[in-house]
């Protein structure tokens, strides 16, 4: 009989062997421990010292001792809790699976240690079963992955086609709609600047009809200006005439007194010359001392001729003073003419 390995010996080194036959170590139990905390190490594997003696890892001191039910009547383990806690984080095992740790005692049955070793076989026979289920499953599921990637690429390339079409027509489309907004941009200026000048427009139309009505006030004016001046145009016209004529009446009338005025002047040289004549003949008489002369008396008197009156206007002093003094001369001068030799007549005695 074999002697039995010792399982607590620090010093000693281990090899591993799966349960697919593949073996890797040797190692030392510290390094298994680092092993089956890390989920290295199921617990189908099986160890030995000399590589012919095979026992399971369970049975060694490497704190694999936690057990969790998988699925109903299910379980997986026993592993190291370090390891079991990572099966749960990468959601391989249920976080509310249930767990359990294994108790083992320090001198156990060697008959319960066979019937553990016998169900452990029989579990580690369905196990492989089981992984070999899986393994077919992950062939097919490869496979079936493999052909979804091929497919994928496949589809992947008519994608990219199609990205490529997308993006070229988001391009345009991105290039429409700024030209768009620049469009935009430009018709709500130019609707902003139709809109101011739609106001002005208004605003001009009412100055216009004010303007409208002022012009039409103004042609009212215009016209009632226009029968004035026609009006103040006839009267002008009118008084032009009359001035006219007046200033006709007045020339006449100046040429009548300045012809008047040179036959009294031409009279008045007579009468002085009459005078001159008198005033010799009284000096020859006195020289004389004759007696009839003594005697004698005047028998004319000297005409005396009437004020004239002042003429009333304008128009009286133009047509009727002129003519009156023309016949006031005329009227001394026919005095002077009949008297201008017998001034003096002898007066006959007594």
């Amino acid at each position: 009989m074999a002697e039995k390995p010792d399982n607590t010996d620090q010093q000693a080194v281990w090899t591993i062997r799966t349960d697919k036959g593949k073996t890797f170590g040797p190692a030392s139990l510290e390094t298994l421990r680092s092993w089956a905390s890390d989920g290295r190490i199921a617990p189908t594997c099986e160890a030995s010292q000399d590589g012919e003696t095979w026992t399971p890892v369970t049975s060694l001191p490497l704190d694999m001792d936690w057990i969790a039910e998988v699925s109903h009547a299910t379980f997986y383990g026993p592993i190291h809790r370090n390891a079991l806690e990572e099966l749960a984080r990468d959601g391989s095992l249920a976080p509310s699976a249930p767990r359990f740790q294994r108790v083992t005692a320090d001198s156990p049955d060697p008959a319960s240690l066979t019937a553990a070793a016998q169900d452990a076989t029989a579990a580690r026979d369905k196990a492989i079963a089981r992984a070999d289920a899986l393994e077919q499953q992950l062939a097919n599921s490869q496979r079936q992955l493999d052909q979804t990637t091929a497919d994928l690429k496949a589809r992947d390339h008519e994608f990219d086609a199609e990205r490529q079409e997308l993006k070229a027509a988001i391009n345009r489309a991105q290039a429409d709609t700024i030209k768009k907004e620049g469009r935009l941009s430009t018709l709500e200026s130019e609707n902003t600047r139709l809109t101011q000048a739609l106001q002005e427009a208004k605003e001009t139309a009412n100055r216009a009809s004010e303007a409208d009505h002022q012009l039409t006030l103004l042609h009212a004016s215009i016209a009632d200006l226009t029968t004035r001046n026609e009006t103040l145009r006839h009267d002008l016209r009118q008084a032009e005439h009359s001035l006219s004529t007046l200033q006709t009446q007045l020339d006449k009338s100046r040429q009548e007194l300045q012809q008047t005025h040179n036959r009294l002047k031409l009279r008045q040289e007579q009468f002085e010359q009459t005078r001159a004549q008198i005033r010799q003949l009284l000096v020859t008489l006195e020289q004389d001392d004759s007696p009839e002369i003594e005697d004698a008396e005047i028998i004319s008197e000297p005409t005396i001729i009437p004020p004239v009156a002042p003429p009333a206007g304008k128009r009286a002093a133009a047509s009727i003073s002129l003519a009156d003094i023309e016949k006031q001369a005329q009227r001394e001068l026919r005095e002077i003419g009949k008297n201008g030799n017998a001034v003096f007549a002898r007066q006959p005695k007594k």
